[in-house]
């Protein structure tokens, strides 16, 4: 009833160009198209950006690809117990970097429009609106526009990082999950906002590879979505791995002091300093 309440002001379409349309072309956007075309459905998907989305370019591939480089250091550190002994170690940030896009390139072919179109999928580049609960409209890169009727609609358009609204971070510049994998130079401290998994797992690969590495959360554990077993188990483990961790902490501000960034945090009614060269 509810559903039937809300399309009667729409006319449904006399035939329909597609069996189902998707929007994004990310893991979600990916699967949805390529099962649709496995069982012959009449499917086209649409990206305005990159294919393979946050998964490929910002997310699962780069991430892990850096995580194992920085595992890899600390089994390094750590093989004295085993009798193995490694006289000295040098850690490459540049050429290491380049190894995580090296990874994400020979991804994307997987990922790539003449996959999915090999595959079936009628892949368009460009910008999706719903004009209705059956009809897309395509707007691409030289200005062209299509309309095509759909009797489904898949929309995986991804997400954004959430930049928090503090006081001189745009003057100052920060990284975000999106941005991290241009850095070519070794951080001397990095600040890491936010106690989530991304966090968690970032601050322990830098820390890993011989950043100075502090994390500020708000709430009184990281992971606070997680039992608090879990929690306790994971910020001892990042405490080994030399990560600082401040929870219950809010930022005030972003500023700079000469050549200094200073972030101006408060914790239990007293307020503290924290430099840093790059935000994350």
């Amino acid at each position: 009833i509810r559903r039937r309440r809300i399309y009667r002001d729409f006319k449904r379409p006399e035939h329909y160009d597609r069996n189902l349309i998707v929007i994004g072309a990310g893991a979600a956007g990916l699967t949805s198209a390529y099962v649709a075309a496995a069982v012959r459905a009449k499917v086209t998907l649409v990206e305005e950006a990159a294919m393979g989305g946050d998964c490929l370019h910002h997310g699962c591939v780069p991430s892990k690809a850096f995580i194992h480089a920085a595992k890899s250091a600390a089994s390094i550190r750590s093989a004295g117990s085993l009798g193995l002994h490694v006289d000295t170690m040098h850690i490459d940030f540049a050429e290491l970097m380049e190894r995580v896009q090296n990874v994400v390139s020979q991804v994307a072919p997987h990922d790539s429009v003449e996959r999915y179109r090999h595959l079936g999928v009628d892949v368009m580049e460009g910008h999706a609106r719903v004009i209705n609960p059956w009809t897309v409209e395509i707007r691409q890169s030289n200005g062209t526009t299509h309309r095509l009727t759909t009797r489904s609609i898949v929309i995986a358009a991804g997400s954004e990082p959430a930049v928090p609204d503090i006081t001189g971070l745009p003057e100052i510049g920060y990284l975000t999950s999106n941005t991290v994998w241009s850095l070519r130079q070794r951080p001397r401290h990095l600040v890491v906002l936010g106690g989530g998994a991304m966090g968690a797992e970032l601050s322990q690969a830098f820390s890993r590879l011989e950043c100075r590495v502090t994390q500020i959360e708000t709430q009184p554990q990281l992971l606070p979505q997680e039992d608090p077993e879990v929690s306790t188990l994971v910020m001892e483990r990042l405490g080994v791995d030399g990560v600082v961790i401040f929870c219950r902490t809010r930022v005030l501000r972003v500023e700079r002091a000469g050549e200094r960034k200073l972030l101006a945090c408060e914790r239990d009614g007293a307020m503290f300093f924290i430099e840093f060269d790059q935000l994350l």
